[in-house]
């Protein structure tokens, strides 16, 4: 099986300001698009976590957006595997 075709499942946490700018619906519509499944939350400590289950191409998409910061807040500082 090819590396892209690799099936994976990350567990990941947002840092920065993500309450109140919409980051969990954007993180699902991002995920369907790319075919991604799984789960984020709000946590008690004001970051987001989830889950995202599928092929390792579409990870690294949204992986690269993580990194080039397109999510819906300027003051996003990052996401990074649990």
């Amino acid at each position: 099986m090819a590396e892209q075709e690799q099936l994976i499942s990350v567990d990941y946490e947002v840092f920065g300001k993500v309450q109140g700018v919409f980051l969990r619906k954007y993180t699902q519509a991002e995920g369907k698009r790319l075919g991604l499944v799984g789960w984020v939350k709000k946590t008690e400590t004001g970051t987001v976590t989830g889950q995202l289950q599928g092929l390792m191409e579409k990870y690294g998409r949204c992986k690269s957006g993580w990194k080039k910061k397109e999510v819906p807040s300027p003051r996003f500082k990052g996401a990074v595997p649990k």
